[in-house]
């Protein structure tokens, strides 16, 4: 990286008086050297502007340079963000940096997931980090493998623990049988975060009718998906995340265990009637039938929340438990009927 000043101070006071001077505007150009595509170069240009909040860029996509207009602290984190990522694409990954010191009190992070194969499995992780942890500045360098994240510094450590337990998926060369669920990770007060691998799941269709099943059975509001990796990240409250791992256990069996009955009850915690079943339908012999009868179990126990998992003709069902009750009774007349 090259930066020359070329200009000093174009702006000076902003403001009134009595609120003191603003601070002084900057314009700088820096010349990146280790971009081989224009595309590398935009990429890195669009993230210093996003991360640094420079609304005044332009840039030269034939010599590289991006020219910024900002105030001294943004100059400062542009620079850095600069310096960190115009490396040699595929050489050795910079451990996690970190830019502190901004008048917000938020700190900045590279983070790195070298192990993705793909752009689409990084744009992955990179979605489900920013949507599980709520950071609105975190944006991507793909063929650096970087993700640039501004946030509170409990977001930032969410966030790096997040990227850590998805890369280390994707190093297991995933999906595997021996990927284990994470532990519990802190959020806050209530308030906690894991990663679920759905192992058994063999096609990316597989893999998201049980994340949505999952996602729309226990409302858990932040959950999203890795397809690569079958990953399944998810923040909620403890008692939230003992029914996601409790319907995850349900739902993602091996291929050949197909079983003959319903699951057992989970009964929700601080719910005086809210039950959660699984009923599986192996008689189901069709996609077609195996709809129809979840439809009707739908209409006819009024039951809003039923969703259903092709592949292991299982659906999954929360309501009182006399909703329950009746949709054991008319799945049983009605897979019958299906044989």
């Amino acid at each position: 990286m090259r930066m020359t000043a070329i200009g000093s101070i174009v702006a000076a006071l902003l403001g009134a008086a009595a609120f003191g001077q603003a601070p002084p505007m900057q314009e700088v150009q820096f010349h990146l050297n280790h971009t081989a595509t224009v595309q590398q170069f935009q990429e890195i240009a669009n993230l210093v502007r996003i991360i640094t909040e420079i609304r005044d860029t332009s840039t030269d996509n034939t010599q590289m340079l991006l020219n910024v207009l900002g105030t001294p602290e943004q100059i400062g984190l542009a620079a850095w963000l600069v310096k960190n990522l115009d490396q040699p694409v595929g050489g050795a990954v910079f451990p996690v940096s970190e830019y502190r010191g901004l008048s917000d009190d938020t700190v900045v992070q590279i983070l790195y997931l070298p192990h993705t194969a793909t752009v689409q499995g990084f744009q992955e992780a990179a979605n489900a980090t920013r949507t599980v942890t709520e950071i609105r500045r975190m944006f991507t360098y793909n063929d650096g493998r970087a993700i640039a994240v501004r946030a509170t510094p409990d977001q930032v450590a969410m966030a790096q623990w997040m990227i850590q337990q998805l890369d280390e998926a994707a190093a297991a060369q995933a999906p595997a049988q021996t990927l284990q669920n994470s532990p519990e990770h802190s959020a806050g007060s209530n308030d906690v975060m894991r990663v679920f691998y759905l192992t058994n799941a063999k096609t990316t269709q597989d893999f998201q009718e049980i994340a949505n099943a999952i996602r729309t059975t226990t409302e858990v509001r932040r959950l999203f998906t890795v397809n690569a990796t079958r990953a399944m990240t998810v923040r909620g409250t403890p008692d939230e995340m003992a029914m996601v791992e409790w319907l995850a256990g349900e739902l993602d069996k091996p291929a050949g265990s197909q079983p003959s009955q319903a699951s057992g009850a989970y009964r929700v915690p601080g719910a005086a009637d809210d039950v959660v079943r699984v009923f599986y339908l192996p008689a189901a012999q069709s996609v077609q039938d195996f709809q129809g009868i979840a439809n009707a179990v739908r209409s006819g126990t009024q039951t809003r929340r039923l969703f259903t998992y092709n592949a292991q003709r299982a659906l999954a069902i929360r309501g009182t438990a006399n909703q329950l009750a009746l949709a054991e009774n008319m799945i049983h007349d009605l897979a019958g009927s299906s044989k």
